[in-house]
């Protein structure tokens, strides 16, 4: 409290000699103590008295690193990058071990290639150096180099088979390569050991099973998600899974339970229309979503739902009306455009327009499958079949949808390759059977 006083009324030169007696008294532990020091006035406003306190006290201890640690520490809050690195550079010099100065430095260099080569560099030449390790792996984590980080938290694992962290971490980085199997062993091996938050691993053991086609596994998992940002979706999933399963009531029993409990949340809502849709009950998924509009006539999920419900029933003015009122509500609605464009290039109508529909689509989301199924399946309209071909392969291979592999398999019917084309609708027919779209598609072309 003296300090701080001190400090506030601008008698740093008072408050620099009461502290250097204190630190005199540490001996030998004075970089210890600057450490704490540094600690207690992170938060104070003034940086600059700050790093004119520091540049005092440490005057007399320049080759400890740690002087210079809390000297390079008090130059980033003043602004001083340029001193802020040269004083990291000199503890690292007095002490090229230290993990605490070789994370502050990767800190202050620019994110990206400078920051990992630095790292990488480091930690080559002390590679037992965990927490500097962490710290590389979570830096690849955020440019997105996903294998490669995932190599180094399994290395940080196998020093701590049971750390729960490093568990999650590895579940994590292997669903985003893709690699299911040892996301789901590393994901199962956490909530077995039971610290921390558990739900979003059992969220995504349930993805798992769910995609593998492990039914009961999926549901036991869903369901054991209890509290957080995945309870809703977890409830959702089930519901679909029931669906597959063949039961619709004890599906739609689920959703009409969570709305009860949660009944302004429009995401229960859109999920028992989806539900009505999945089932072929077109009638009462657009009765039941123009019911809703009527609550809330302007709320972009459900014009958007209510309009794909529409087109189910050949009310294309129905849909066209909600889709345009939608972009009139929400312009930068990459959905809301793509599928006004492609209702009009599925019935092979004003082409031109859905173009422009299609283009603006693009340019909200360029990457979008589904948006690049549109743009090809225009461009098949327009007789560009080689280029249509093209963009739908890049859309399935983004997603391996049912709808974008029966696009391809007619295009590739329309290009003389029908032996192609029967062969991408037989793959997609194992991982989608009951899907509407690919099966009608194929019935057109192989009686």
């Amino acid at each position: 409290m003296q300090s701080t006083l001190l400090l506030a009324s601008g008698r740093v030169e008072e408050l620099a000699s009461g502290l250097a007696r204190d630190l005199a008294a540490e001996t030998p532990r004075e970089g210890d103590a600057l450490i704490r020091l540094i600690r207690a006035f992170v938060r104070y406003p003034d940086k600059l008295a700050i790093q004119r306190l520091f540049d005092q006290l440490t005057q007399p201890y320049l080759g400890l690193a740690e002087a210079r640690l809390v000297r390079a520490q008090a130059a980033v809050g003043a602004g001083d990058a340029a001193r802020a690195r040269s004083e990291i550079d000199q503890a690292l010099e007095l002490r090229p071990t230290w993990e605490l100065a070789a994370l502050f430095k990767a800190e202050l260099l620019p994110k990206g290639a400078a920051q990992l080569d630095f790292l990488q560099t480091w930690l080559a030449a002390n590679p037992d150096a965990q927490d500097v390790r962490l710290g590389y792996a979570r830096a690849l984590v955020s440019e997105r180099h996903y294998e490669a980080s995932r190599a180094e938290f399994r290395r940080l694992l196998s020093s701590n088979p049971n750390s729960p962290d490093m568990l999650y971490a590895v579940g994590i980085l292997s669903l985003q390569v893709n690699d299911t199997t040892d996301a789901e062993q590393h994901l199962r091996r956490f909530v077995e050991i039971g610290h921390g938050d558990l739900d979003p691993a059992r969220f995504y053991l349930g993805q798992i099973a769910d995609q593998a086609g492990r039914d009961e596994d999926a549901l036991r998992w869903y369901d054991q998600v209890a509290a957080g940002e995945h309870v809703m979706p977890a409830k959702v999933r089930a519901t679909q899974v029931l669906l597959r399963q063949g039961k619709f009531d004890e599906a739609r029993e689920r959703l009409v339970a969570a709305r009860a409990s949660a009944p302004d949340d429009v995401r229960l809502l859109v999920a028992e229309a989806q539900l009505l849709r999945d089932a072929g009950r077109h009638a009462e998924a657009f009765a039941f979503l123009a019911s809703a509009l009527e609550v809330r006539p302007d709320h972009p999920d459900i014009l958007y739902e209510t309009a794909l419900a529409a087109e189910k029933l050949g009310y294309v003015d129905v849909l066209e009306r909600h889709l345009r009122r939608l972009i009139a509500i929400k312009p930068d609605s990459a959905q809301a455009y793509n599928a006004l464009g492609y209702s009009l290039v599925d019935r092979n109508l004003r082409l031109e327009e859905a173009a422009q529909l299609i283009d603006k689509a693009l340019s909200l989301e360029p990457d979008d499958p589904y948006i690049l199924d549109s743009q090809g399946w225009l461009l098949f309209r327009q007789g560009k079949l080689t280029a249509a071909l093209e963009t739908l392969q890049k859309a399935f291979a983004k997603k391996p949808d049912a709808e974008i592999a029966a696009h391809i398999g007619e295009i590739l019917w329309a290009l003389g390759r029908p032996d192609e084309a029967l062969a991408v609708w037989r793959e997609a027919a194992k991982a989608h059977p009951t899907n509407a779209a690919l099966t009608a598609t194929i019935k057109r072309f192989v009686p």
